[in-house]
């Protein structure tokens, strides 16, 4: 990925008793921290390096025991990515 490129992350989390917990999904970066919450999130601003980008949920839990969590984990790198415009002169005099 490029810096300051929007980069999207979504995922899914569902659980017996309390159905679609989506929603509830907390996303970070070991480098960066917090990132927001949801079953999708838009950044552009991951700082240059590799990351772990991190999902993770944990349900209501049933009266009987405790809260349950989930994660995921993707690697990614953002590069330093320059843009150049060429200019071409097609009138070679």
């Amino acid at each position: 990925m490029g810096e300051g490129i929007n980069i999207n992350f979504s995922a899914t989390a569902s659980d017996d008793e309390d159905g679609d917990i989506s929603a509830d999904i907390a996303w970070s970066s070991n480098v960066d921290g917090p990132l927001g919450s949801g079953a999708s999130i838009n950044t552009a601003s991951l700082s240059l390096g590799a990351h772990v980008i991190t999902a993770e949920v944990t349900d209501s839990g049933d009266p009987s025991a405790s809260p349950e969590s989930g994660s995921a984990q993707i690697d990614v790198t953002v590069l330093n990515i320059e843009v150049y415009n060429l200019l071409f002169d097609d009138s070679f005099e």
